[in-house]
């Protein structure tokens, strides 16, 4: 019972703690976008490499690129950024399909929880290292500063979102008491 609210505690303060410091709605400061997404970058790397499974993070330039100077300083847009950068790409449409939108906040910290719980899983670790490859399956991310949301992006036959709930809903069942 103490652990249990000692955790829903620590959860509540991450969250609030995330919620004070990443704007909802709010054009994103570029040294915190930056920041976060190469933190989640390297995240997801460690995190979900060993099931092929492959993460991408990309941010959409026209806001930062058409900010004024006030903007620039207030934003902390360097003057000398790289557009042609790989981050700044559109995602090929050849490759990727669109499957929503989201707020940015909640791509950070719902998928920093739910990419640790299937590290984790291991049920989700035995199938997909041995026999189900999740090579050529992938989510993406493009971020639109200017309101702090992102599009969501699928490749390969399935839905990693799926993939990633149906491996860890039998933990958080256990784990709610079911």
């Amino acid at each position: 019972m103490m652990t249990e609210h000692m955790g829903a505690s620590a959860y509540e303060g991450a969250r609030n703690f995330f919620n004070q410091n990443f704007p909802a709605h709010r054009p994103l400061p570029y040294g915190l976008l930056r920041e976060l997404l190469t933190d989640m970058r390297e995240y997801c790397q460690e995190n979900l490499d060993w099931s092929g499974a492959e993460i991408e993070f990309r941010i959409d330039p026209t806001f930062y690129r058409e900010a004024d100077d006030l903007d620039h300083a207030k934003l902390g847009i360097p003057d000398n950024l790289d557009y042609d950068a790989p981050i700044w790409k559109p995602f090929d449409m050849q490759v990727w399909r669109a499957a929503g939108t989201v707020e940015a906040r909640e791509v950070i910290f719902e998928s920093m929880l739910w990419f640790a719980c299937f590290r984790d899983s291991p049920a989700a670790r035995r199938r997909h290292r041995q026999r189900d490859r999740l090579d050529g399956i992938g989510m993406g991310f493009q971020f639109f500063p200017e309101n702090a949301q992102a599009l969501v992006f699928l490749r390969g036959d399935r839905d990693f979102r799926e993939i990633v709930a149906s491996a860890i809903a039998p933990y958080l069942g256990k784990s709610a008491g079911e």
